[in-house]
């Protein structure tokens, strides 16, 4: 069987909240400002079922997310979350 290590500060400087968080179907809220944070939202223009507040944008491997309601973590955790959103199978 084979061994597999993953560095996840390579991971996180690789691939940041906001890819994890568009594959997820979130689309940029231009209208709460594009700066040192973005808003991501999910759902309609009309109902919004959440909101990422992502802070360092432009640096994937600093990137922290938090919501409202007060959790929060980074792209690991965020994934975490959500996958069984990301509809891939297999033995390992």
């Amino acid at each position: 069987m084979t061994d597999y290590k993953v560095n996840f500060r390579e991971l996180k400087a690789k691939v940041g909240i906001d890819d994890v968080a568009y594959s997820l179907g979130y689309r940029l809220d231009r209208k709460a400002g594009v700066g040192r944070y973005i808003e991501m939202v999910l759902g309609d223009g009309k109902e919004k079922q959440d909101t990422l507040i992502i802070c360092h944008p432009q640096d994937k491997a600093a990137q922290r997310y938090f919501r409202r309601d007060g959790s929060k973590g980074d792209v690991v955790t965020l994934i975490r979350e959500n996958l069984n959103s990301f509809h891939v199978t297999g033995k390992d």
